[in-house]
């Protein structure tokens, strides 16, 4: 087990774990305010962790993460200076891969710091709060939007799948905190985020994270085993039937949506100008063009290769041209078409790290549901890594799934809620 660092003026004050819950949660409403706050917490973290530089050592899953970042961030920031976009250009790389990659350098920075330090007593209710309330500030935002514009699809400051994807990491993220601080009335806690995440997703109309996020759900609880698998599958049915039920007499567009699904896959070979078909028409598409520039190229080079490939091969797919200027919707196709395939392979080196790093910690049975599979599997339909808000806060949270640690063990007692509270 890891060793745990000591560190008296900041644990007392909470404030590297403040900072890192805060800019979590306010950086998909607010990303100029998440972002300093995120440029506050490494310089801390950096500086505290100076003192205690030769103990950094043991922790080889440190430098084996840190490198992964490092490589990402790299690969993205050598893209930007061999193939500098315009001011005015229409190309979302060209607008992001500057500030993505120096963040993914930071991210670096931190991940090399990340050692665990122990939270006790009243702390763990403060942490849990500081958690709770940030989740509730997130998923106001997004019902606000909903309450002022009630006809279109819930969005954070963002688009809609967009704000599920990074809705669902914070829920996460809430939901290993509450879990890890083992108060007590965790699981009424636990029920109400999850409760609000369902909401959330039902408004965004995402059907991707509909699917996933309950999943990752049984996954965890399965993986911990914290309850009977018979109870947890005839819940698990209960709560499907329940939102099938709520789409039908109230979501009528999610419940279009979601039959329209069904016929898109159907229908592909006879049309594919829909979300499903320009998904797959990209995917090909970028494939080509990771084999016509294997070592990169820029943007407006390969939107005309996705753009003739498409026009030859998949019947001019208008829905796939016009997403196609902003990327590719899946993580690797996207790097490995612009950064060439080592920036594919630098990627998947993240990911295999991150397996490794939560494992070492002896975290990967929480880490692997709430934090690996959805950067994975978010990214398989989509493009996190071109987005500085999900940079941020996957930083963010991946220092705070290795730091705090999980007082949910048998060697560290369950303190009452309001015992707690009245020793604030």
């Amino acid at each position: 087990m890891a060793k745990t660092l000591r560190i008296k003026p900041v644990e007392s004050s909470l404030l590297i774990p403040f900072l890192m819950i805060l800019s979590s949660a306010v950086v998909l409403p607010d990303k100029i305010f998440g972002r300093n706050l995120f440029y506050l917490a490494i310089i801390i973290v950096t500086f505290i962790s100076a003192f205690h530089f030769k103990g950094l050592g043991k922790y080889k899953e440190n430098w084996l993460l840190a490198a992964a970042f490092l490589c990402v961030g790299l690969s993205q920031l050598f893209w930007v200076e061999r193939f500098p976009g315009a001011i005015d250009s229409i190309y979302m790389a060209d607008e992001n891969y500057h500030r993505t990659s120096v963040y993914l350098l930071l991210g670096a920075v931190l991940t090399f710091f990340s050692v665990p330090f122990k939270i006790e007593g009243k702390r763990r209710v403060i942490i849990m709060l500081m958690a709770f309330l940030g989740f509730i500030y997130l998923g106001s935002r997004g019902l606000y939007y909903v309450l002022t514009n009630p006809e279109g699809r819930l969005r954070i400051d963002s688009a809609a799948t967009t704000s599920a994807y990074l809705f669902v990491m914070q829920s996460f993220l809430t939901l290993y905190i509450v879990y890890a601080m083992n108060c007590r009335g965790k699981k009424l806690i636990c029920a109400l985020v999850v409760f609000i995440t369902f909401l959330i997703i039902l408004l965004t109309q995402t059907r991707s994270v509909l699917i996933i996020y309950p999943f990752l759900l049984l996954g965890f609880v399965i993986i911990n085993k914290m309850y009977p698998l018979r109870s947890v599958m005839l819940f698990a049915l209960f709560s499907v039937g329940l939102t099938a039920a709520i789409s039908g007499l109230f979501l009528h567009n999610l419940q279009e949506r979601m039959i329209g699904a069904y016929y898109e896959i159907s229908g592909y070979e006879t049309n594919n100008d829909t979300s499903f078909g320009s998904r797959v028409s990209m995917w090909k598409s970028g494939i080509y063009a990771i084999e016509q520039h294997p070592f990169g190229q820029s943007t407006s080079t390969r939107f005309n290769e996705v753009k003739s490939y498409m026009d030859n091969n998949e019947r001019g797919n208008p829905e796939g041209v016009r997403n196609s200027i902003y990327h590719l919707h899946n993580d690797v196709i996207e790097s490995s078409s612009l950064q060439g395939i080592l920036g594919g392979v630098a990627l998947l080196f993240l990911f295999s790290s991150l397996i490794v790093f939560f494992y070492k910690k002896n975290l990967l049975k929480i880490a692997l549901p709430f934090l690996i599979l959805p950067v994975i599997l978010f990214g398989m339909v989509d493009t996190l890594f071109i987005n500085d808000r999900f940079i941020v806060m996957f930083c963010m949270q991946v220092y705070l799934f290795s730091a705090i640690q999980n007082c949910a063990r048998e060697d560290v007692p369950s303190e009452p809620f309001g015992k707690q509270m009245t020793d604030l």
